[in-house]
């Protein structure tokens, strides 16, 4: 007997709450390439139905961890391709490519499409939005909007995962001071970085006291 499509959904995704990283990858491979993510009905008469880059409001619906699911595409062994599913997985959460036209709604909109839905599917939709969860890092989705690296890493290339004009600059400690004290014990270190950083800040409350006086 063929399966409903809801029903390939529902195996796929208690495969996927169930596996290690690399048959989830897997899972959620199979789930993107058969579409049926994006169009199916529950045995309740729940109708879902997503846009193409709307993936992401479906794991949110069925209640997929996005840290699990970001982790496993980093973690994964043995998953040929991996870093081109990594970007495409980026295009079709809102991350990657900017969506065509009409490829992706507002998260608010999808949820009131939901409202109805007697599993919560809304109020978890709601809840990723407050959570600005992604199920892709800042560094994948910077490659998957750089058409150059891009282009690289799909010919299989080793691309670099940082900009670069990437800049770091690191505090480090081990006690109980709070974050605040732990920077300014580091400027206090560095004479010259401490009096720019006080000038930009002081430059900074100087125009946020004139926009109040304005106002």
């Amino acid at each position: 007997m063929t399966k409903s499509k809801y029903e390939r959904v529902a195996a796929l995704i208690s495969q996927i709450r169930n596996a290690r990283f690399g048959e989830m990858v897997d899972r959620l491979e199979e789930l993107i390439d058969s579409g049926i993510w994006q169009d199916f009905t529950t045995p309740i008469g729940t109708h879902f139905k997503f846009k193409p880059c709307e993936f992401d409001y479906f794991l949110a619906a069925q209640e997929i961890d996005p840290t699990l699911i970001r982790w496993a595409y980093l973690q994964a062994e043995g998953v040929e391709g991996l870093a081109a599913k990594q970007l495409r997985l980026a295009d079709i959460t809102g991350r990657g490519k900017p969506p065509e036209a009409g490829a992706r709604r507002p998260l608010e909109h999808v949820a009131a499409e939901l409202a109805r839905d007697s599993s919560g599917a809304a109020q978890r939709i709601r809840a990723w939005g407050e959570r600005n969860a992604a199920v892709v890092n800042q560094r994948t989705s910077r490659i998957a909007r750089d058409p150059e690296r891009r282009k690289d890493v799909e010919a299989g290339k080793n691309v670099k995962r940082d900009s670069p004009n990437l800049k770091v600059w690191q505090v480090r400690w081990h006690d109980d001071r709070s974050y605040a004290e732990a920077i300014v014990d580091q400027l206090q270190r560095d004479p010259d970085l401490a009096k720019e950083v006080y000038k930009t800040l002081d430059a900074s409350h100087v125009r946020t006291s004139r926009g109040k006086r304005t106002r």
